[in-house]
Parts: structure tokens; C-alpha cells; sequence
């Protein structure tokens, strides 16, 4: 257990500085010859103990983990199963012929500074907590659900980023996870997850369109099969020697520019042996040559977008994660 447990105390108690120490923490490669986690306690002069969880996507994915790890939490097990995108039931083979043709036909995503060749060197960020009840008002306002709302204005960060950059792209694809797991099975460990390629509209300027696209590209997407077909051909990639699993690696790599993933959390505040959880965040890998990772998590009422990224294709996470609540705000603030 001593090879799996660390503490660590920090200077300074502000964001950037536990930023910074979790940036270089997830640049170390886990101990192969060792089990794939490790749990490291930071504690901050005045502000706490954050507990700092990494685990190797191998042994679980993120729905999976973070249920797990809740359960840890005096109250049970509280990841809510509610997921960005729901999957239905459906019959015929034609379907899942037409998302493996899509999937197969769609072409490469436009060329922009967020991809290319990873390093090792990683920047993690994440934005202060928005309102979940404000969200909610404004996705009523505009028609739309929580999650539109929230990829929208995700997608107006990336819109901000992008064009700093010089990239003047009308869209950019996410790669979004979908959980496969029934309700009863929510707390095993093992991967159970699908993708569907999801175009964000960084090229609509105004919040409010942004917001219409994003509901009806996510309607659209909500009785496609992709999710099935593409957890049909994860499983098939980890039984691949691992040549032709760098392959399948590097054909999803070229449909999107970065990984895009919404989590639900637990509504009510929990507590751990009787000392409140005050925030919850989690971040997603890169792989392939996408070097951008964005989490959505909620949590009492309050949610939180994290930002990973490659150093070498994003230096600065922080300013981005800081123009989604920018991003928010503009929305807010209504016409």
C-alpha cells in the first residue's frame, strides 16, 4: 500500500499551485509492474485536503470510476445514471450498418493547433463552479437541456481559443462518451462505454444560435447506434495484437479534435468519515493525437468543467477553463 498511497503538503493554498502539482503528478507514468492507481493526500494551508485519485483506464472507465470512488463517500454510492446522451433500445441491423458506415465515410477533422504529436508534459485546469439552478433557468429559456446549454458553451470556449490561435474552422468534432451500463450494474468496475462524434459549432458567434445547434446536432444523435458499434469495435481493439490496436488508435484520432465527456453527480453534498466534499472533478486522457480533454461533472448543485491538456498543443488549460464561465456569463446575461 506504500507504493500506492502519498501525502503531500503545498506552499501556497490558491488553484494554480494545486493545479501545477497535479499537472506534473499525471506527467509520471503509473508503475506498470505495480496495480495500475494510485491516491495522493494534498493538503493546503487553510483550505483543506484534496484527494487526489488516479487510476488507469484499464481497470475501469470514468462512469465506473467515479462511482466507485463515491462510494467511498459516508453516504453510498450517488453517481446519478442520468448520462449526456441516453441509449434506446432498437432492433434491425440497418441501423448499426448506418453508424458503422458513418463512422467509417465521415472524413478527418479540419486540421487546427489543438492536434498533433503528444508529449509527456500535462496541464490540468478547471473553471469556478456554475450555478446548476441558473443553468437550468437558462436552458429553459432557450428550449434546451442542461447539457445543450453546457456544450454550447463549451464550444464557445473552444471558439475564443481557437481563433487566439489563428484557427478559423467553422467546427470541430468531440469524441463524446456514452455509459452502455444498466442501472443495476452501474458500480462495476470494467469498461462499458461507446462513443458518438459530436460536431461543435465553434464557427456561431452568438450564444444563443450556438445553443440551437447543440440541440438539435444532440437530438439527432440520440437514437444513432454509433455507441453500440464503436463499443463493439473497443473490444475488438483490446483483443488486437497491439499494431493493428495503434490503428484502430489512430482512425478514431482523426474523426475529432478532442474528447468531450458529461458526467451527472450526486445532488446532495456528501461527506467523507464526517468531513464534507466540497468539490468533485474529474479529467480525461489523450490519446491518438488529440491533446484536449474537457469533463463536465455536477455535484451539489454546482458544476464544474475540467481541463486537460497536452502541453505541447495547450500550454494554458487555465484560460480556457476560464472562458467557459465567460462564456456562461455572456449567455446568462441574456439578448
Amino acid at each position: 500500500m506504500r507504493e500506492h498511497l502519498e501525502h503531500a503538503e503545498l506552499e501556497a493554498p490558491d488553484d494554480a499551485t494545486l493545479q501545477a502539482f497535479i499537472g506534473k503528478a499525471v506527467s509520471r507514468l503509473l508503475d506498470r509492474s505495480r496495480p495500475l492507481w494510485h491516491i495522493t493526500a494534498i493538503d493546503r494551508p487553510g483550505a483543506g485536503t484534496t484527494l487526489f485519485f488516479r487510476v488507469h483506464h484499464a481497470i475501469a472507465d470514468g462512469f465506473a470510476l467515479l462511482s466507485a470512488l463515491l462510494s467511498l463517500c459516508d453516504e453510498g454510492p450517488s453517481v446519478a445514471s442520468a448520462l449526456p446522451l441516453s441509449v434506446k433500445a432498437s432492433h434491425g441491423l440497418r441501423r448499426y450498418a448506418a453508424a458503422a458506415r458513418r463512422i467509417v465515410v465521415l472524413p478527418p477533422d479540419p486540421k487546427t493547433s489543438l492536434k498533433g504529436a503528444l508529449g509527456n508534459d500535462k496541464r490540468v485546469a478547471w473553471s469556478a463552479p456554475l450555478a446548476l439552478p441558473l443553468v437550468k433557468d437558462v436552458a429553459h429559456r432557450e428550449g434546451a437541456t442542461v447539457n445543450d446549454v453546457l456544450v454550447a458553451v463549451v464550444a464557445g470556449a473552444l471558439r475564443r481559443e481557437l481563433r487566439r490561435r489563428g484557427d478559423d474552422v467553422m467546427a470541430v468534432r468531440a469524441m463524446v462518451p456514452v455509459n452502455l451500463r444498466v442501472r443495476t450494474s452501474s458500480a462495476e468496475l470494467g469498461n462499458r462505454f461507446g462513443l458518438v462524434i459530436l460536431e461543435l459549432p465553434v464557427g456561431i458567434a452568438d450564444g444563443r444560435e450556438r445553443v440551437a445547434a447543440v440541440h438539435a446536432r444532440m437530438g439527432a444523435l440520440k437514437t444513432t447506434r454509433e455507441p453500440v458499434v464503436t463499443f463493439a469495435i473497443l473490444r475488438l481493439m483490446g483483443w488486437a495484437p497491439r499494431a493493428a490496436e495503434s490503428l484502430g488508435v489512430a482512425f478514431f484520432g482523426k474523426k475529432a479534435s478532442l474528447v468531450l465527456t458529461n458526467v451527472p453527480g450526486p445532488r446532495e453534498r456528501l461527506h467523507m468519515t464526517g468531513v464534507a466534499v466540497t468539490r468533485v472533478l474529474f479529467w480525461v486522457p489523450q490519446s491518438g493525437r488529440m491533446g484536449l480533454g474537457i469533463s463536465i461533472f455536477s455535484y451539489a448543485d454546482e458544476i464544474t468543467v475540467g481541463v486537460m491538456a497536452d502541453a505541447l498543443l495547450v500550454r494554458t488549460p487555465e484560460r480556457l477553463a476560464a472562458d467557459v464561465n465567460a462564456e456562461f456569463a455572456d449567455l446568462a446575461a441574456g439578448p
